[in-house]
């Protein structure tokens, strides 16, 4: 689960109500990512800005059906599920599929969203950019350590309370 900043400002769009989320998931043959994409629009403060990136490793008689979207707000993969790339193939291909949003966010097809989700992981995401000057910021699980692991160009924070996970519960 990572979620980051597309782009090389700190930030494209001033605004939460203007800043648009590409979540980018590959699943395979999981009857729960119908639910888990209607949670995120559901629990979002503004769902018109989320954009999914779907790898749908499906049989056509169990594609999801995906009529609860607004047509902007889907860019789908279809992959027949026994001619599958691999999921760091697939990820990737999803990645190719980002336009003009301003934030990635890549998670498995079972997950969960806390209501605001998507401006609190933004506002979030801007307070560690104004901490890392012009750097990228990268969020991802683990141990927080954005003071040991640093390069001119990128800084990584990883986390693991439980406390600080759930500011995106994702």
């Amino acid at each position: 689960i990572s979620l980051g900043l597309v782009g090389s400002e700190m930030c494209i769009r001033d605004s939460y109500y203007m800043s648009k989320i590409f979540i980018s998931i590959a699943s395979l043959r999981d009857p729960t990512l119908e639910a888990t994409m209607r949670i995120a629009l559901k629990n979002a403060d503004y769902p018109e800005n989320i954009v999914f990136g779907v790898g749908a490793q499906y049989y056509d008689d169990e594609m999801p059906d995906f009529k609860f979207l607004n047509k902007n707000q889907l860019r789908l993969l279809k992959i027949n599920p026994d001619t599958r790339p691999g999921v760091v193939r697939l990820r990737y291909e999803i990645s190719k599929l980002i336009q003009d949003e301003d934030y990635f966010l890549s998670i498995d097809s079972h997950m969960l969203f806390k209501q605001h989700w998507d401006t609190k992981a933004i506002g979030w995401i801007k307070e560690l950019q104004e901490k890392a000057g012009k750097k990228k910021v990268c969020v991802t699980n683990g141990r927080i350590v954005m003071d040991q692991i640093q390069s001119s160009e990128q800084v990584i924070v990883q986390l693991c309370t439980p406390k600080n996970l759930s500011l995106i519960h994702i």
